[in-house]
């Protein structure tokens, strides 16, 4: 089901999707991520900014990554600026990887070159990896050059190769 709407005069999207099986006769079943309907908000440009997974009553249940739902932001490029979790109660809640939220920065090109995860206090926090910033160079073109990572406190950390950052946000 697709819902339009007009938010302060910018036409915006709502999608709505329920899983129905097959073998339960057309009844609602539950995701492999334990949610049985989700929605999916986008902005004017078709940039999401929204998504919540709800329960077969209709309520907000927990996703197996630890989370209800997310928001994002974009700037006027259609970078991702930051993207924040939120729990069943509609406050900010840690995704299974330790941060609530995470906030990146470009460079003129629009190449991501700094992420930060939060935590549910808005300071800096260690994700799965033991880093909580996460800086990148890159070379004359578009190939990252390298890659730094530092913990909440700002030290130096150099995290297993399947705990590295890839500068995409979760979807």
């Amino acid at each position: 089901m697709i819902e339009l709407l007009t938010l302060l005069g910018v036409a915006a999207a709502i999608i709505w999707v329920q899983y129905r099986g097959r073998q339960a006769h057309g009844e609602l079943v539950q995701h492999k991520d334990g949610y049985t309907r989700s929605t999916r908000s986008y902005d004017a440009r078709g940039n999401t900014v929204e998504w919540a997974c709800f329960g077969a009553d209709g309520e907000p249940v927990k996703h197996r990554q630890g989370y209800a739902g997310w928001r994002n932001t974009w700037d006027g490029r259609g970078n991702l600026i930051s993207q924040t979790f939120f729990g069943v109660d509609g406050q900010p809640c840690l995704h299974v990887n330790g941060y609530a939220s995470a906030t990146a920065s470009y460079d003129h090109y629009g190449r991501m070159v700094e992420t930060i995860f939060s935590g549910i206090n808005g300071q800096p926090a260690n994700r799965k990896g033991g880093y909580a910033r996460a800086v990148r160079t890159y070379k004359p073109g578009s190939e990252p050059l390298s890659t730094s990572y530092f913990d909440a406190i700002g030290g130096d950390v150099f995290p297993a190769a399947g705990d590295q950052w890839d500068f995409k946000m979760e979807e």
